[in-house]
């Protein structure tokens, strides 16, 4: 199928005559060598133990068709000659070919199979091993919790071993599933751990894939630049080392780098040059990825009937393999392909059947995107199903799908801004490793050169060497001064937020405490001793709790309940005719759930001094708390005068008065929804009976998110 430009495929041939010079290795020795062994090995375990060795060197030149020849021969000796550890080779290699070529099911069955011989006989590296595997198989069908499960299980193993080059590449393998996770702070870290324990092994391969990997990182944090620079680093390595499968993954990867900033025909020409390494090696996994990205090019340059040629060959590729993130991508592209030719159609048949294969299609995306819980897919099939039922004037249904990309959506933002400093100190930490590695790496080769010069030449190459240090050590304390005073400013803004928040907290016990003495002086002044001592005693409970809390920003509902019966019992010594009641869902976490300090005691006593206070007759306050889905709700009622006479009572007998409770409880609230991005909701409503004023409704909503940010 005739697909790209003549200058693209100009392009690939150019390339691939210098990768073709680049592959002349030792692995072609290797292999000639072992031929050469075998023709006349006796039938015994030496000869199995050769003939996996050649098995290996077979896959690492991309000869699948014979390494998995060889391997037979091998299981077949193996068996005859009873040599277990022997056929658990053989096995072990053929699941890495079967993996390699998107033999998913195949691969497992023969990595299992060796894992439990490896067992029996108490070989535990290679049982490590064999889990390594496992979770690579895990990993390419999309099921990155089995797969990060196997990875630790394994790194246990090479840990009690002291296996070092074994926990790097484990430690790479965890950083890539949690990656796929979304979990890019610990991705980073994963990565950061290899690039230390690396620095001085010279694995070249593993070095490229690590940085690969970096750049995939930043790729998805969208820090595009520095993404490219990590892409081209590790493509370098591996052409110098003659990778033919890290060569063809990263020019993919360099597509997605392209497409996503627009320059389509770079991205086209790279996704050409992975397409073409692929379909050389016969691995169908990653020529049905390269389908789909070259689809997506098509379908941005609104060529529909290739865009769908594409997206149906991935997925035909993807639902025969049982890789299923990727064939949810491929329905959803689909999907996508129908609705934009549909748009475009004046006929009302095809539009009719378009959109409604594209509504099918996206129903099976969505139950299998479920199913593994890729939320990033299910949001993006919301998001065109919404689209694809306006387009038929079916505004219910889309006003309905648009909800569920909108919270989906939402919930992969939450917590977006405090992840945000943690980025930053990791991404500082792997620049500066890698930086450190490059300057290191720059100096040995340039002392390496000065030492073969003559010695007439010994001074001057030493003060070159020299430039060459000074330079990169200053380059290298500029990077790192400036990510420095980038992380302090970001410190200084969460510690200003809060030492503000401390600072509303001090100026709100002081009013309350205030108001309270004021209570204690009418009691005095009105001559009742025994009710005033009471009080004071009381009150000096409440000072303890107040100072024990006082450095916390968040308490439990429990404290908090504490706190206001005690005031409630001051206020009722006050007004002795104040009936108060505080009802709680028994369900509810008192101990676990937790709510900013003093946060019901503001509205209490205002509900007390401006609207019970100054009402004769029954006075009743009411506080409840209960739950909703999202959030803890509270309610306080009182049966007072209502706000509007309580304000007439205050101008007239309070003028140059100004309440401070209510004010600083606002602020704090604006803070805490600041600083933790999530609102606590409050509204005020004032009750009425027939047209009178019958009191005033407080409710607060503290959201669960919140809550538990606080624990």
């Amino acid at each position: 199928m005739k697909r790209f430009p003549n200058y693209i495929l100009l392009l690939l041939l150019i390339n691939f005559f210098h990768l073709d010079i680049i592959a002349q290795t030792e692995t072609q020795k290797k292999i000639d060598s072992l031929n050469l062994i075998l023709r006349n090995a006796v039938e015994d375990t030496s000869k199995v133990n050769h003939l996996n060795a050649l098995v290996w060197e077979l896959y690492q030149s991309a000869d699948f068709k014979k390494s998995r020849e060889v391997a037979a021969e091998s299981i077949k000796l193996a068996e005859k000659t009873g040599f277990k550890k022997g056929k658990a080779d053989a096995l072990r290699h053929l699941g890495t070919i079967e993996w390699e070529t998107g033999n998913y099911e195949k691969s497992m069955e023969y990595s299992v199979s060796a894992g439990k011989i490896y067992m029996e006989i108490g070989d535990k590296l290679i049982y490590g091993d064999c889990l390594n595997a496992i979770g690579n198989i895990h990993w390419a069908k999309s099921d990155y919790a089995n797969a990060i499960k196997n990875y630790k299980q394994a790194i246990e193993i090479y840990k009690e071993l002291k296996d070092t080059a074994s926990i790097v590449r484990t430690n790479n393998n965890l950083g890539s599933a949690s990656g796929m996770q979304g979990n890019h702070n610990a991705a980073l870290s994963y990565y950061f751990e290899v690039l230390r324990l690396t620095r001085t092994k010279g694995d070249k391969i593993l070095f490229a894939l690590c940085t690969r990997n970096i750049g995939e990182t930043y790729f998805a944090l969208k820090n595009y630049p520095e993404a490219l620079r990590k892409y081209e680093e590790a493509l370098a390595i591996y052409q110098q080392v003659g990778r033919k499968v890290g060569v063809a993954n990263t020019y993919r990867i360099i597509g997605n780098y392209y497409e996503a900033i627009g320059q389509y025909p770079e991205a086209l020409a790279n996704y050409s040059m992975s397409f073409k390494l692929f379909t050389e090696m016969g691995d169908a996994g990653p020529i049905s990825s390269a389908n789909n990205n070259i689809g997506r090019i098509y379908l941005i340059q609104a060529n529909y009937d290739e865009a769908l040629k594409c997206f149906h060959e991935a997925a035909e590729i993807q639902e025969a393999k049982g890789s299923k993130q990727p064939l949810v991508v491929s329905w959803i592209n689909i999907a996508d392909a129908l609705f934009r030719q549909a748009k475009l159609v004046n006929d009302r048949d095809i539009k009719t059947n378009n959109l409604n294969e594209a509504i099918t299609i996206l129903s099976k995306a969505i139950d299998l995107a479920k199913g593994i819980g890729i939320k990033e897919d299910l949001k993006n099939a919301y998001g065109l199903l919404s689209d694809i039922y306006s387009e038929k004037n079916d505004f219910r249904k889309a006003l309905d799908f648009h909800t569920r990309y909108s919270v989906l959506k939402d919930s992969l933002l939450n917590n977006e801004t405090t992840r945000k400093l943690e980025q930053q100190r990791t991404q500082y930490e792997v620049e500066k490793s890698v930086e450190e590695e490059k300057a290191k790496n720059q100096v040995a080769m340039a002392e390496q050169k000065a030492g073969l010069k003559r010695k007439n030449e010994l001074l001057l190459g030493g003060f070159t060497v020299l430039a060459i240090i000074t330079f990169l050590i200053v380059l290298l304390i500029r990077q790192r001064n400036q990510k420095k005073r980038e992380i302090e400013k970001a410190e200084t803004g969460h510690k200003m937020a809060e030492l503000e928040l401390q600072s509303l907290r001090a100026q709100l016990n002081p009013h309350f405490m205030f108001n309270s003495l004021n209570a204690i002086q009418d009691l005095i002044l009105k001559e009742d001793n025994d009710r005033s001592h009471l009080y004071l005693s009381r009150f000096s409970k409440l000072l303890r709790m107040l100072l024990d809390n006082a450095n916390q920003p968040f308490i439990s509902i429990k404290q908090e309940l504490e706190l206001i019966e005690l005031y409630l019992s001051l206020e009722n010594l006050r007004i002795p005719n104040l009936q108060y009641s505080i009802e709680r869902n028994p369900k509810l976490g008192n101990d676990e759930r937790m709510i900013p300090n003093m946060m019901l005691q503001p509205y209490i006593e205002n509900a007390i001094w401006h609207g019970l206070s100054n009402k004769k007759g029954e006075r009743k306050l009411q506080v409840r708390i209960h739950e909703n889905a999202a959030a803890i709700e509270f309610e306080i009622e009182d049966n007072g005068i209502g706000r509007k006479k309580a304000a007439e009572i205050k101008a007239q007998y309070r003028q140059g008065h100004h309440s401070k409770g209510m004010e600083l409880l606002s602020k704090r609230f604006n803070l805490l929804s600041k600083e933790y991005g999530e609102a606590i909701l409050t509204t005020v409503t004032d009750l009425e009976n027939n047209g009178e004023a019958a009191g005033t409704l407080v409710k607060i909503d503290v959201p669960f998110s919140l809550s538990e940010q606080a624990r």
